[in-house]
């Protein structure tokens, strides 16, 4: 086996155009390989040379060979780096059936050293897990971490459509990395790039600010083997952070590029937009193996955020061809990194709304160029986001060119076709004309409000109340412009409690999706046994039938035969009985064949004597010539037997004795 010398901190010199669906009717497994720490030595106590197969429990249980392996690491070591992605192909009905099996290998000794069985059907589809496989080294110390082995995995389970959710009218958001526009002066290391979209930016900022390790870098999912709990893979409805996902390494250190598609599924609310939403883009330099540290993230380099509001949602819309835009500038701010003109770096990203379930197109760099480009005076150089334009009517209400640059936006084009969304989309843009009409009107009341407090208070006690003091004063004050106000925080309640229970109903309409196709698939793989169970039951059924008509046969034998039977008991008792007649005849001719031997050897001796003169006293007479025995002339002649009359038995020697013809 080849050894393909790369390092894991060195990023892909072509793009890389990851494919995010399965083929039809299949499901694919891809397998993101960062890393491993504490791996076991050789038994001989060298440093293993490792690399990673994987494969299904299938081709584990029949010894097959491997459908996808990594590279070997570059040099024998206990920390291998690694930073690539292979993919594992299944069939669609088979994915709740099969684990997916992952193993460390030693090049030099072809022996495993550690490995890790996953359960694919308890995978949720399209979320990125970022795993830290944990496993003993010795099965008899489980408790000793010094001990366990770690090897570090993104493993996302692709399947061949996407899905659709209810009260999304877009499948999927798709967001194309395209590289930093400027070469940087002073980079070190190649950059990777976390991308998340979370629900409300502020939150995140200010979970970020409180050193919430969860909202930094990648939220490593611990999993001790064997497992304990399939809880561990469980997805919960709505995360503040989002689901990020990792990038390779960029290509370059002086003008990093990564040609990377990214995307967000309707699941975590990324293809809904609204004025707290927001695409992060996270800079962090890659992993190096040197420290002999597991495998972690440090502070980030740098962040870039675009939020993703209800205008960027029309201007996606408005453009021809693909719902897309083109961003050519985003800023990365809070960095330290600078262009060798000494400014901030910037960014080169696209965007695309996805609405088909299976799209024919995902975003290249030769389609990002025909998509219409954002326009960079609509950023805010301070937060490096877009702003809605009635968002400046609290500065100056009375500006008739906002107001008309609001009221001339461009509607939604797309609407869907079943009547019911028809009239939930109705009364969404009921509402937000409702809001927007509220938003007008409390922006000429704040500055009505300010002009009255202006008159009634010096200047300097209005400068030192806080925002928040304002609020307070606001809502306890009868003023209309109070009422108002307090009727647009119950507006933006009302609202935000609809968007929380239409994503709860629609992460209801999920899990139950999911438990569907489980049954789906548990129904698919019983059909054999089923089809056997029922040719079973049909031989049972044949075998029933004919010991029926065995049973029958043998009750018409012995009912409508009886005559017969007897006849043939009669037949059979008459051929004993001759049988028996005939032995007793055979019997008689023994004895009687016996007995003429003897007389013939009398009458034998008897001639002997005469022959030698020996005569006795009384001469035989016979009185009949015809039934003589021996005659005068010739004695030697054999006597002549007298035939027996037929039915007549045979003479005893008594009788013949006293026959007068002797």
């Amino acid at each position: 086996m080849g050894q393909k010398q790369t390092k894991g901190t060195e990023g892909p010199k072509e793009p890389w155009n990851p494919f995010h669906l399965a083929p039809s009717n299949k499901e694919t497994v891809a397998v993101t390989l960062h890393g491993a720490a504490d791996l076991p030595l050789c038994r001989d106590g060298s440093e293993p040379w490792p690399f990673v197969i994987v494969k299904t429990t299938p081709e584990e249980a029949d010894s097959q060979s491997p459908q996808v392996m990594s590279s070997v690491a570059s040099e024998p070591t206990r920390t291998p780096m690694w930073e690539e992605t292979v993919e594992v192909e299944i069939p669609e009905e088979d994915a709740g059936q099969k684990d997916l099996v992952i193993k460390v290998i030693d090049t030099k000794k072809k022996k495993e050293l550690v490995s890790y069985q996953i359960p694919i059907k308890y995978l949720c589809i399209f979320h990125p897990y970022h795993f830290e496989l944990v496993k003993p080294t010795q099965p008899g110390k489980p408790n000793e971490d010094a001990d366990k082995t770690r090897l570090y995995a993104t493993i996302i389970r692709k399947s061949s459509f996407l899905p659709r959710y209810i009260g999304c009218d877009h499948t999927a958001l798709e967001v194309f990395l395209r590289g930093i526009n400027e070469p940087l002066a002073n980079n070190t290391s190649p950059i990777m790039v976390v991308a998340r979209v979370v629900p409300d930016y502020n939150e995140f900022k200010n979970s970020r600010a409180n050193q919430d390790h969860s909202s930094i870098g990648l939220p490593i999912t611990s999993l001790s083997f064997p497992i304990s709990s399939v809880m561990n893979l469980d997805v919960p409805r709505a995360s503040p952070n989002g689901c990020p996902q990792l990038s390779r390494p960029g290509s370059s250190l002086e003008q990093p590029e990564w040609n990377q598609s990214f995307l967000f599924q309707g699941r975590d609310g990324a293809t809904s937009f609204s004025e707290d939403k927001a695409l992060v883009l996270e800079f962090y330099s890659a992993i190096s193996t040197k420290s002999g540290e597991p495998w972690a993230m440090g502070p980030p380099l740098g962040v870039s955020v675009l939020p993703l509001n209800n205008r960027l949602y029309r201007k996606m819309l408005t453009g021809r061809g693909l719902s897309g835009l083109h961003v050519e500038r985003l800023p990365i701010s809070d960095t330290s990194l600078k262009t060798i003109t000494g400014q901030a770096p910037t960014v080169d990203l696209s965007l695309q709304l996805i609405s088909s379930e299976r799209p024919e197109h995902f975003l290249t760099p030769g389609i990002v160029k025909n998509l219409p480009i954002l326009d960079l005076k609509i950023l805010d150089e301070k937060l490096g986001s877009i702003r809605e334009s009635w968002s400046k009517l609290s500065v100056n209400a009375a500006s008739p060119s906002a107001i008309q640059e609001l009221e001339e936006e461009p509607q939604v084009l797309e609407l869907p076709q079943d009547t019911e969304m028809n009239n939930y989309r109705r009364a969404m843009q009921k509402m937000a004309e409702d809001i927007l009409s509220l938003r007008r009107q409390v922006g000429i009341l704040q500055s009505e409000n300010r002009m009255l407090r202006g008159q009634v208070a010096p200047p300097e006690a209005e400068e030192e109340s806080s925002p928040e003091e304002a609020e307070e004063a606001l809502v306890s004050s009868p003023t209309p412009a109070a009422s108002m106000k307090q009727k647009l925080l119950l507006s933006e309640q009302d609202l935000r409690k609809l968007r929380d229970k239409v994503q709860h109903l629609q992460n209801e309409l999920i899990r139950k999706n999911d438990r569907e196709k489980e049954l789906l698939h548990l129904c698919q793989a019983q059909l054999p046994q089923a089809a056997l169970l029922r040719h079973y039951q049909d031989k049972m059924q044949k075998v029933k039938g004919l010991e029926d008509t065995v049973r029958h046969q043998e009750k018409d034998l012995l009912g409508s035969s009886s005559s017969d039977k007897f006849n043939l008991l009669a037949k059979l008792e008459r051929a004993q009985n001759r049988i028996l007649a005939l032995e007793n005849l055979v019997g008689e001719l023994e004895d009687s064949a016996r007995r003429w031997g003897r007389e013939k050897q009398d009458l034998a001796t008897r001639l002997q004597e005469q022959e030698h003169g020996f005569r006795h006293a009384s001469s035989l007479v016979l009185t009949d010539p015809a039934n003589v025995f021996i005659s005068s002339t010739d004695p030697q002649q054999p006597p002549k037997l007298e035939p027996q009359q037929p039915g007549k038995p045979a003479a005893s020697p008594k009788e013949a004795a006293d026959s007068p013809h002797t």
